[in-house]
């Protein structure tokens, strides 16, 4: 399923994955980037629980459209 995601936000790198936890005794799906010091792993910490695992892909490939 990783190949689905986009490249981390914050160091470009592709070591990404799909974790699934529990939260609140529910399952809970988020997505972190695995890469050594990288900020991406503060995604599944801080922002990013969801009940599917389609919806966390969608949010972590979710890209701010560049300014002109």
């Amino acid at each position: 399923m990783s190949a689905l995601l986009k490249p981390c936000h914050f160091c470009g790198e592709e070591y990404t994955l799909v974790c699934k936890t529990n939260y609140l005794d529910t399952h809970a799906y988020a997505i972190t980037c695995r890469t050594r010091d990288c900020h991406g792993a503060i995604f599944s910490l801080g922002f990013g629980l969801f009940d599917t695992d389609e919806k966390a892909i969608a949010a972590w490939n979710t890209r701010a459209e560049a300014k002109p």
